[in-house]
């Protein structure tokens, strides 16, 4: 699936989840408000205007950031599986990782630009040391600059 195609698929996703929440509350609220959010709520995500996509789409790329955090995490399971002499299956994870976040990378150009030394971790294979938690340290970040709390444990 092209990238745009999936990105607004998930944006599309977000978008039902947003409505289901706003009719919960929306009798609450101001008239204006009220008025303005059951226009959207009416509205597929197709309809909506672009700035209203935008939004959407904002979270639907939150979502891919946490795939893509999740495939960075492989690189830690494999080399806690090559310390305990699993080399076979440390390297079956790398590899399946790698090729993952190779697609997930194409298929959303705004990866790159957000952690711009994820293809040469990849390309080096820097990633399967200590790079792969220099990656997640940089999303880590990224979640603080949008105001977002750390997911626990990790």
């Amino acid at each position: 699936m092209p990238s745009d195609e999936l990105l607004e698929a998930l944006a599309a996703v977000e978008h039902e989840q947003w409505t289901h929440w706003t009719r919960h509350l929306l009798d609450n609220l101001t008239p204006e408000n009220i008025a303005r959010w059951r226009r959207q709520c009416d509205t597929p995500y197709a309809g909506l205007s672009e700035e209203e996509k935008e939004k959407d789409r904002e979270w639907a790329r939150r979502v891919v950031l946490e795939r893509l955090r999740h495939l960075l995490w492989t690189f830690g399971v494999a080399n806690d599986a090559q310390d305990r002499d699993c080399g076979a299956e440390a390297e079956r994870l790398r590899r399946d990782a790698s090729v993952a976040i190779r697609q997930l990378m194409e298929e959303h150009p705004f990866i790159g630009a957000l952690l711009p030394r994820l293809e040469s971790d990849l390309a080096t294979r820097n990633i399967e040391g200590v790079g792969w938690s220099l990656l997640v340290d940089a999303l880590r970040e990224h979640r603080k600059a949008e105001g977002r709390p750390d997911v626990p444990g990790r």
